[in-house]
């Protein structure tokens, strides 16, 4: 996994080694209920491919996105982003039983940069009840972190 690269998920292709028996047994058993909203995505699955061997990316379009403020990602604000990327190095970085540190130091990037875009958030940006959740989650992850990031 060193200098992993990803291009999007629609130009990379892996031979089914993980999911060929089934579903993984650390796939089933989540240590924290996040882990259901990473696992579930191809950066996650990318990881997992690339941990058991090569991908081939391919050099030309095979599909396109529709960019709109209600999609998926982009209909997120930067804050939300910001804490959806720590939460899944995070889950990554414990999947693989904390073996790869450039996952927990990409999880701090993404929490720094959450603690700026948090004070450009507009007070009526999120419904009251989400942001209390992500505000929640940015203190687990500052205790999480804390050793790291005073480094």
């Amino acid at each position: 996994m060193a200098n992993p690269v990803f291009g999007h998920t629609s130009g990379t292709f892996f031979r089914n080694v993980i999911f060929k028996h089934g579903i993984p047994e650390k796939m089933k058993n989540l240590p924290m209920p996040s882990c259901e909203i990473s696992y579930r995505g191809d950066s996650f699955r990318n990881f997992l491919h690339l941990h058991e061997g090569k991908a081939h990316a391919i050099s030309h379009y095979e599909s396109v996105y529709r960019i709109t403020d209600e999609g998926i990602w982009q209909g997120m604000t930067e804050f939300e982003q910001d804490i959806t990327n720590t939460e899944f190095f995070i889950n990554v970085w414990l999947y693989h039983d904390k073996k790869y540190p450039e996952l927990i130091l990409r999880a701090c990037i993404h929490y720094k940069m959450a603690e700026e875009s948090v004070k450009k958030l507009d007070n009526d940006a999120l419904p009251k009840e989400k942001l209390i959740k992500l505000l929640q989650k940015q203190k687990y992850f500052r205790e999480l972190l804390s050793p790291i990031l005073s480094k």
